[in-house]
């Protein structure tokens, strides 16, 4: 169980981890003949390959997951227009993440500091998450990757009040589906490197 091998026991009477958070990624690859679509890929889910049966694992094992928390957490904090505007596409041109970044300004509708501060700060975690999506997608796929597109999950675990029903369930998984994104490559970033990790890996079932 995920938040178990996630689970925190740096801070002094910590609150238990109540849930699972996921980044799946998936990718629009040139073939030659145009643009095919791939599967869905759960990248977490293979990252947590690295905390398995590992006494001592890897900061790199809680990458994902911790995208995933930030992501989450920047975009509840954004209002419903700007949440509109996470979901559609913007991929064309070498200047895509500017205009959303601009469009996510434009459609605040709250002038104030901390509602600025709150959209600058998805803008963040905006860019790291499709330059994350972007090595995950060149290492599956390869260097014809054109575009991406990733999702943010986080599904609870069953309720400690039912834990003992035979009948009891996960409640549903709360996503967050962004649309198509050009690729981003950060400073520093090297897909050679996070490839011959990242296909090592073979996931948590």
């Amino acid at each position: 169980m995920l938040p178990m091998f996630g689970q925190s026991w740096s801070v002094f009477a910590p609150k238990p981890i109540d849930g699972d958070y996921h980044i799946s990624v998936r990718a629009q690859v040139d073939n030659g003949d145009g643009l095919i679509t791939t599967e869905w890929v759960d990248s977490v889910n293979r990252e947590m390959d690295m905390i398995h049966h590992n006494l001592f694992p890897p900061r790199a094992a809680v990458a994902g997951n911790q995208l995933a928390s930030d992501y989450r957490g920047a975009w509840r904090k954004l209002d419903d227009e700007q949440q509109k505007i996470v979901k559609l596409s913007y991929f064309k041109g070498d200047d895509w993440d500017s205009r959303l970044a601009a469009e996510l300004k434009a459609r605040s509708m709250n002038d104030s500091a901390k509602a600025r501060n709150s959209t600058a700060n998805f803008i963040e975690n905006e860019k790291i998450a499709s330059a994350y999506a972007t090595q995950v997608a060149r290492a599956l796929w390869g260097e014809n990757v054109k575009n991406v597109q990733f999702k943010v999950a986080r599904q609870g675990i069953v309720p400690f009040a039912q834990r003992n029903k035979e009948d009891a369930k996960r409640p549903a998984a709360s996503v967050i589906d962004s649309g198509w994104r050009g690729t981003t490559v950060a400073d520093g970033q090297s897909d050679e490197n996070f490839a011959k990790i990242f296909l090592s890996l073979e996931g948590v079932k």
